[in-house]
């Protein structure tokens, strides 16, 4: 498989992988994700929407049902992944791709809808009255492309909802292991997108008005290394100018002292995240 990249200089192949990995393949909603789907579903709480047809797009769509049940329980929900369909010849040399196929809760329970490269869905125009992709932008190999598809899917008069992480997710963090890295460490994080652009993206596309929100959400931990590790099940680095190697112990020690470097007043290691959600 090609290495396809993008105007966000995101490796897909590298993304697949990353996001099939062993560790990433267990049963419940990542905490920082659970969170952004708690602001965005709390964003809807005025609005009068009764869909009877709805397409739900997310980076890890197997863990993403807590939340859907107590929502529009009439509706026919369909289940997407942002993520490419993986090549036959690509899966066959990835052990834990294939555990990814043939587990039962991706078999039995529900069917999963993957795009083509060019973020294209097997369904025809004006096929669903409600359309979120939460969790999926920050990883999109193409917002504008995923959002233009998403305003081909929805009928006339149709929702559009969505959730991210914003560029200042993570800045202080970012900052003190600059420093303690004595050099930029941008290339080590994904580059995230901002609301206004999110919104001009929604314009473009043609959908009128859009309203898009930002909060700044934090997680606090005991320990750096449990923060880390949190981090580590959350992404790795899909970005196709990221280090051509693999990073040591002194990179490691650096991420700790950076992390203990982000403690509060009251001794907590805290990383901030900055929530974006709209329609």
């Amino acid at each position: 498989m090609a290495n396809l990249q993008n105007d966000r200089g995101i490796c897909d192949k590298s993304l697949l992988l990353q996001m099939s990995r062993k560790s990433r393949l267990i049963n419940y909603r990542h905490p920082y994700l659970s969170e952004l789907d708690s602001r965005f579903y709390a964003s809807l709480d005025f609005i009068n929407l009764q869909p009877k047809n709805i397409f739900s797009i997310d980076i890890f769509p197997n863990f993403s049902d807590g939340l859907k049940s107590t929502l529009f329980k009439n509706a026919n929900w369909v289940d997407g992944s942002s993520l490419l369909n993986k090549p036959k010849s690509f899966a066959k040399k990835n052990f834990f791709l294939d555990i990814l196929e043939n587990l039962n809760f991706l078999n039995k329970k529900k069917e999963i809808f993957y795009p083509s490269k060019n973020y294209r869905y097997a369904f025809s125009d004006n096929t669903f009255d409600y359309v979120e992709a939460l969790s999926v932008i920050p990883w999109a190999n193409s917002p504008v492309l995923l959002i233009n598809e998403i305003y081909r899917l929805l009928d006339y008069g149709g929702f559009f909802g969505f959730a991210s992480f914003g560029p200042n997710t993570l800045d202080t963090l970012i900052a003190t292991l600059s420093k303690e890295n004595k050099s930029q460490v941008r290339k080590s994080f994904l580059p995230l997108i901002d609301l206004h652009d999110i919104g001009d993206f929604c314009t473009s596309a043609g959908f009128v008005s859009p309203v898009v929100a930002s909060n700044r959400v934090c997680f606090k931990y005991n320990k750096a290394e449990t923060a880390l590790n949190e981090l580590r099940l959350l992404s790795g680095n899909p970005r196709s100018d990221r280090d051509g190697f693999l990073r040591g112990k002194s990179w490691h020690k650096k991420i700790i002292n950076a992390l203990n470097n982000c403690k509060d007043s009251d001794g907590f290691v805290t990383l901030e995240f900055e929530f974006i959600y709209g329609h």
